[in-house]
């Protein structure tokens, strides 16, 4: 399992003093309020604080004092320890321990889950099957099971079969 926990991506610097603006790739965005220590681009930063602006938070980090500073992280995703992540609810996972999941259909291996998208109603799960990305929904009706200690996804092959697209747009 992964180190380190993804919670967010900085998208541009944000005023002069050196804060930052966090797009969160959390559920839980009230994770930021406690947050005291996170990393950028591998770096290790005191949080100095962050707040809440307009679907995304702005975080002021240690050593990071003026826009020219703030410019040089965008782009860089925001982490913490995997120690340090919030505790998951039943049926909730940290998208890094989904990546790589092997997707079946019953007894069928699909393919291997290579990127989780989040456009609103629900994130999106890119696999590789057979040499194609292949889309469905993170959704109760399409997934029968997720075993994370054996990185396995088990999908309902009736409801993928209804809703799965390939990136060109053609059903599955």
């Amino acid at each position: 399992m992964e180190k380190f926990i993804k919670i967010g991506k900085i998208v541009k610097a944000q005023g002069i003093k050196g804060e930052v603006k966090v797009f969160p790739l959390t559920d839980d965005v009230s994770r930021f309020n406690a947050l005291k220590n996170a990393f950028v681009g591998g770096k290790p930063f005191k949080v100095g604080y962050a707040r809440p602006q307009r679907g995304e938070i702005v975080i002021k980090l240690s050593g990071i004092d003026d826009r020219n500073a703030a410019e040089t992280l965008k782009g860089k995703f925001v982490e913490v320890e995997r120690a340090d992540a919030v505790p998951l609810s039943e049926g909730e996972y940290f998208i890094a321990d989904l990546i790589g999941a092997v997707v079946f259909e019953g007894e069928k291996r699909l393919g291997t889950v290579k990127e989780i998208l989040n456009y609103g109603a629900s994130d999106i799960i890119v696999a590789e099957c057979g040499g194609e990305a292949v889309m469905f929904p993170f959704l109760e009706k399409v997934i029968e099971n997720i075993d994370v200690e054996r990185g396995e996804i088990r999908l309902n092959g009736e409801e993928f079969a209804k809703i799965a697209v390939k990136e060109n747009g053609e059903g599955y």
